[in-house]
């Protein structure tokens, strides 16, 4: 219960200081100038404050001094201090990149010699039994890996809320792997990540009010890994090395394929370009918004199937080719980018063209139905009846001749275009042997048709109140007598 307990405030502490603390020092950076300023590669159209990091920095901080134990987290601790420095210093006044990358090996060897942090195994990737690997190579392997996870997540921080969504997501999957490995300082630490993250995505989702800048995503990156191989490579693990790799799968791959394709194209590795899982993703079609989400979808598959996959001890290589088969996927169809978006341009005009036609042949069925409507066979009377009618819109009055008329409307000639569907007032001329009564009503145009000198109309009635009915029935009865007599 006191666990239980700690762990609720470690998280809640770290989301509480974050989104109380973000605010203030926005307000800060906007008077200092630590902006990130709109550029040809930015996603952004105004200036935005880079203190997402410091603020989650500052609020893990708290956190840990609070609730996670100081045993064994020295070198996470020294390292993600001076990463969250140099990267406030990278987004304040932009260091040289070589700086960043010795600020990140030097971090790397913090969390080994004073962590005991390193990569000793890969688990049994190959069914062939656990792959160990020597002591002379343990370390310069974990700073690479240390190194190459910290610039994924910098590399994937491309739109509002997705680096954060997938820290998110791999810090909770991360606390929920070190409470199966049975190390509740990791847990604690995790949580407390969370916290810090999820109060920065309350300020960082699209559309975003800041960023969490490099101090953010250094940070990030390195908890990130420090979980990782503090998680995998404890001694009798049951997590394997695997496990990690699949929670971490989206930046890790996007960031080797973008990699391997410069290096084949003869440019820098580091130099920025818009081929990132985002970039691709957004030309498909795909709002900023709903891209993060479809990101972000995929992480939280990948890490569900780590959990899944420890807890029902599915074997190490199995997990791999999971990954492997997402890596294949990826890297094989990111060649074939520029053609599927080719195809699926031509689809989307096919189907616009489709629902063109589609849309014609509909309206061409309703006017037929409305025409069927009018012409439904309520006995009509052929008549010759002089009549009138003045469009609701104006006072100009027109004239014209009925030609026939029944119970639900009449048909008549006029020299004068009416449109379809337009409402017109109405005075007709109701001739009878002995008298000539005046029917006045409101009409709807249900049909034309183009004669050589005018138009043929079919009026539907649209509103008659009782004596008109009255007055209409009344003709039509002594029109149908007539035709009696007539017959």
């Amino acid at each position: 219960m006191a666990y239980s307990l700690t762990l609720f405030l470690a998280f809640f502490t770290s989301l509480i200081i974050t989104v109380l603390i973000l605010p203030r020092l926005s307000n800060i950076a906007l008077k200092i100038g630590l902006l990130d300023f709109p550029g040809q590669r930015k996603m952004h159209t105004n200036p935005r404050p880079l203190v997402g990091g410091l603020g989650m920095m500052m609020a893990l901080s708290v956190t840990c001094l609070l609730f996670v134990p100081f045993s064994n987290l020295r070198g996470f601790y020294s390292g993600i201090a001076m990463l969250a420095i140099v990267g406030f210093l990278d987004d304040f006044r932009e260091l040289n990149h070589r700086w960043k990358f010795v600020a990140q090996i030097v971090a790397s060897i913090f969390m080994i010699y004073f962590s005991n942090t390193v990569v000793l195994t890969f688990g049994d990737v190959f069914a062939i039994g656990p792959i160990y690997i020597n002591s002379t190579l343990a370390i310069p392997l974990t700073v690479f890996f240390t190194v190459g996870v910290i610039n994924a997540i910098n590399m994937i921080d491309g739109l509002d809320g997705l680096a954060g969504g997938i820290s998110l997501i791999a810090f909770i999957a991360f606390a929920v792997l070190a409470y199966l490995n049975e190390q509740t300082e990791l847990v604690l630490l995790s949580v407390a990540l969370a916290g810090a993250v999820l109060g920065f995505l309350k300020y960082n989702w699209p559309p975003s009010r800041l960023f969490m800048g490099d101090a953010g995503s250094l940070a990030l990156g390195f908890s990130l890994v420090f979980l990782s191989i503090s998680i995998s490579q404890k001694e009798n693990s049951l997590v394997p090395p695997v496990a990690p790799l699949l929670v971490l799968s989206v930046p890790i791959v996007d960031t080797i394929t973008i990699m391997i394709k410069r290096l084949l194209r003869g440019r820098s590795p580091f130099k920025a370009d818009k081929y990132h899982l985002h970039h691709i993703t957004m030309k498909y079609g795909y709002r900023k918004k709903t891209t993060v989400r479809i990101i972000l979808l995929i992480s939280s598959m990948f890490a569900a199937i780590s959990i899944i996959g420890v807890t029902l001890e599915i074997p190490d290589y199995r997990l791999f080719l999971i990954f492997l088969a997402y890596f294949a996927l990826y890297f094989t169809t990111s060649f074939f980018i520029k053609n599927l978006l080719i195809l699926r341009l031509r689809f989307i005009r096919k189907r616009r063209r489709a629902g063109r036609n589609m849309w014609r042949f509909l309206v061409m069925l309703m006017k037929l139905m409305e025409t069927l409507k009018a012409l439904k066979r309520t006995k009509r009377y052929n008549v010759v009846l002089p009549f009138s009618y003045t469009r609701t819109k104006g006072e100009e009055t027109f004239t014209g001749s009925v030609i026939n008329i029944g119970t639900c409307g009449f048909a008549a000639r006029l020299k004068e275009l009416i449109f379809l569907k337009e409402k017109v007032d109405v005075v007709i001329c109701l001739q009878e042997e002995e008298k000539e009564e005046k029917f006045s009503v409101t009409v709807e145009v249900a049909w034309l048709y183009r004669e050589v000198d005018g138009y043929l109309y079919g009026f539907k009635f649209v509103s008659m109140d009782k004596s008109q009915a009255r007055v209409l029935r009344n003709y039509l009865e002594s029109l149908e007598k007539r035709h009696k007599k007539g017959g």
